[in-house]
């Protein structure tokens, strides 16, 4: 089986957890035999490279909305390549996926890492969040093939738009074996992840390190110029942009990991005690099932750091606990064969 795989970037280029996720998976499906290509945007020129025994088209673009206009350059590599499935990982390129692969009768299945829907006003001025839900819904009425959801909240918010009959829940899938090597370190130190995107709590984050006098604070992702400033004048270690393979290198530095989403899971694969940065309605269904099983902690970040500081029991405890429930709940071994049985349900 041969299938395309679609993102608006690529690793070594970087935004955020898309980019790892996008290659983390085109890894583990090749590993199980499918023959996989990638197609994505670049800064730099268009070129063609082979990167970890997997073919990657890289298309120039000056902003990577520019994609969505890509449309013919999609179909040509369509066409050269001959996919059994097209596979794409975001808003940005599922749309000229789409109509490049309609014309040629290939299926196209789409990820949704997030339907923030009216969850857009929190984050955004008024004008902005309307034109994103718009976008939203526009898109999502386009008539794929199959939508996989990487969130039970995701899949809710599908269900709202009258779009589960296509949709099926498949979560992120996180490669346990990676963080196996978890150690502590000599100082109580809180980690976190960020962007430039709002929505990630970089606010939450630098709040908390004023709260919180007795830890060390570390965080890696990307930051603007002004965030890295913020993070120098509170003393919160910054690592850049870290390549996935070498996260646990990261997560060694941390006692706690403060954050949401597949970041938050890694960390808890690592073993790393894991608090909800932010308990609200969207984040609670995300994370419902770790809230549930009291794998990941929530409620006052502060009052739950002295208690991890103080209670050696319940650290070890909440440690074991975390790593057990990512690595039976959302291992690759798990995760993995549920999208294969998507595409062989397609073609």
């Amino acid at each position: 089986m041969k299938v395309l795989y679609i993102h608006d970037l690529y690793p070594p280029e970087i935004v955020g957890g898309g980019e790892f996720y996008a290659e983390s998976l085109v890894t583990q499906l090749k590993k199980r035999g499918i023959d996989m290509m990638v197609l994505c945007g670049t800064k730099g020129k268009t070129r063609t490279e082979n990167r970890n025994g997997i073919k990657v088209k890289r298309i120039h673009f000056k902003t990577r909305r520019e994609l969505m206009f890509k449309v013919r350059e999609m179909r040509n590599v369509m066409k050269e390549f001959k996919p059994d499935i097209v596979h794409t990982n975001a808003f940005t390129v599922c749309t000229p996926a789409y109509f490049a692969a309609r014309s040629l009768k290939i299926p196209v299945v789409v990820n949704l890492h997030f339907l923030f829907l009216e969850e857009f006003f929190r984050y955004h001025p008024f004008y902005k969040a309307y034109a994103f839900e718009k976008m939203e819904k526009n898109i999502l009425k386009l008539p794929f093939d199959k939508i996989i959801a990487l969130s039970y909240e995701i899949m809710c918010n599908l269900k709202r738009l009258g779009l589960d009959k296509k949709s099926v829940l498949i979560e992120h899938a996180v490669n346990t074996k990676m963080f196996k090597n978890k150690k502590k370190p000599k100082r109580f130190t809180v980690a976190s992840y960020t962007t430039t995107e709002a929505s990630k709590g970089f606010d939450i984050f630098l709040d908390l390190r004023k709260r919180v006098k007795d830890a060390d604070f570390i965080v890696y992702g990307k930051t603007t110029e002004e965030m890295r400033k913020e993070l120098k004048r509170y003393g919160i270690k910054y690592y850049g942009i870290v390549p996935y393979p070498k996260l646990i290198k990261f997560l060694n530095n941390a006692s706690v990991f403060f954050g949401h989403g597949l970041a938050a899971k890694d960390a808890m694969a690592s073993g790393c005690p894991t608090i909800l940065n932010e308990s609200t309605p969207r984040l609670m269904n995300y994370h419902h099932k770790e809230l549930k099983a009291g794998v990941m902690l929530h409620g006052d970040p502060v009052k739950i750091i002295n208690k991890l500081k103080t209670d050696k029991k319940y650290y070890k405890n909440i440690s074991k606990k975390s790593a057990e429930f990512i690595r039976k709940n959302y291992d690759t071994e798990i995760i993995i064969p549920k999208i294969i049985n998507v595409y062989r349900e397609l073609v």
